[in-house]
């Protein structure tokens, strides 16, 4: 059985094309058993058949993906906490609203509009604002303003209250994060 890195290095030297399937056998053939993507990847570099920036990349390719891979399930949904993979998860949205939605906010970043996925999903009606809330909310992404000052806090206190000026926050009108006007300590 092969080594999962040497698996994903020869899936990447064929999807790229970046060795000739006849140089790759050659190598792999020439190396001894056991064998390691990093020993295919010197042989490859030493006989000339791929190039040192580009060995460096596939080395940090598989590198990545191994890590990615070997997370427990803790650490991956720490990593995994997107807008869209948090909504399906909870069942809010399929996969293709999420592919529609991510093609449109596209689409209006072309013509210079920043608008954000949650956004997007509350103008085409797949989501509801108090669930784009709730999503910003799992992101760790939090936002009140004052009504008294007018200030846009993150992550506000327990207390409900502006550290500036001692004034009610409300929950903000706008979906996505932006600059606040002071840092609020949790």
């Amino acid at each position: 059985m092969e080594a999962p890195d040497l698996i994903l290095l020869v899936r990447l030297l064929r999807h790229r094309s970046w060795v000739g399937e006849d140089q790759l056998e050659i190598a792999l053939d020439r190396l001894a058993s056991p064998l390691s993507a990093s020993d295919l990847l010197d042989d490859l570099e030493i006989s000339g058949a791929l190039e040192a920036s580009r060995c460096q990349l596939a080395r940090q390719f598989v590198r990545g993906r191994l890590r990615h891979c070997c997370r427990s399930p803790e650490e991956q949904w720490s990593v995994d906490r997107s807008f869209g993979q948090i909504a399906i998860s909870r069942g809010w949205i399929s996969v293709e609203q999420l592919e529609s939605a991510l093609h449109e906010q596209e689409q209006l970043r072309r013509i210079r509009l920043g608008f954000r996925l949650g956004e997007v999903f509350v103008r085409k009606g797949n989501l509801s604002v108090r669930q784009v809330r709730e999503i910003l909310r799992a992101q760790g992404i939090s936002r009140s303003d004052c009504e008294a000052c007018g200030g846009v806090m993150e992550e506000p206190t327990k207390n409900e209250c502006c550290p500036q000026c001692g004034g009610d926050l409300r929950p903000s009108l706008c979906l996505d994060p932006v600059a606040t006007d002071a840092e609020v300590p949790i």
